[in-house]
């Protein structure tokens, strides 16, 4: 069984660690680089690390803010300026447009593109989100 590892950073740093876990691989240790975290990523740091050919799972836009026990399901493409709220759920796949906000404990569907503000507890799906 393999060792899960997210990265906080992209940047220098961020970048460095995942070589040193790519070294350990090499070495015969069993590390799956789950992907990289940064609250501030630049454009060039995200193309540096796009370059290591590392796991990008779920991608945030600039100026989203995450709430407390949000989840964001694999490959989730959150916008830019989104807001999601505490405990949220972004089912796989799901888009949700720039500027929008997923109210608290509300739940995004798989494949869901979320067009307009979504209420705190509801369940939205489908294109556009319903």
């Amino acid at each position: 069984m393999s060792r899960q590892l997210v990265i906080i950073g992209c940047g220098g740093f961020g970048r460095e660690v995942f070589a040193l876990v790519k070294a350990l691989i090499r070495a015969g240790e069993e590390w799956e680089v789950r992907g990289f975290v940064d609250d501030r990523p630049s454009v060039a740091d995200l193309g540096r690390v796009a370059d290591l050919g590392a796991k990008v799972n779920a991608a945030v836009g600039h100026d989203s803010r995450l709430g407390d026990f949000s989840r964001l399901n694999p490959q989730a493409c959150v916008s830019g300026a989104v807001i999601i709220g505490t405990g949220a759920l972004v089912g796989a796949n799901a888009t949700i447009l720039q500027g929008l906000s997923i109210g608290d404990g509300a739940t995004v569907g798989a494949c869901a593109v979320v067009t307009r503000p979504v209420p705190a507890s509801a369940t939205v799906k489908g294109v556009p989100a319903r």
